[in-house]
């Protein structure tokens, strides 16, 4: 499970079976504040989809949605994994 914290930049957090729930924690109760900028951590989460390990993984994004478009180079990367079965899902906060 691969975690990425954004706001005006990213900070990824890469969890597995093997570590201890205690480092999870310790990531989830980071906050970020000035802005929603999610087009780096989805860029981010896009390259490592194209990678072996997560080729058919999805992605959620959670957040406010209170933010710029996301780029038309993305969305066409995006569109083009979707087409190979990753899927791509969002949460509304607030």
């Amino acid at each position: 499970c691969l975690l990425i914290n954004f706001s005006t930049f990213i900070e990824v957090f890469e969890f597995n079976e093997k570590m201890g729930t205690e480092k999870l924690i310790e990531f989830l109760k980071k906050s970020f504040y000035g802005g929603t900028d999610v087009a780096p951590a989805l860029k981010y989460a896009v390259e490592k989809m194209k990678s072996e390990k997560y080729k058919k993984a999805d992605v959620l994004v959670i957040s406010d949605f209170l933010m710029r478009n996301i780029p038309e180079h993305l969305q066409d990367e995006i569109k083009n994994l979707k087409e190979k079965e990753n899927k791509f899902y969002s949460i509304v906060i607030g």
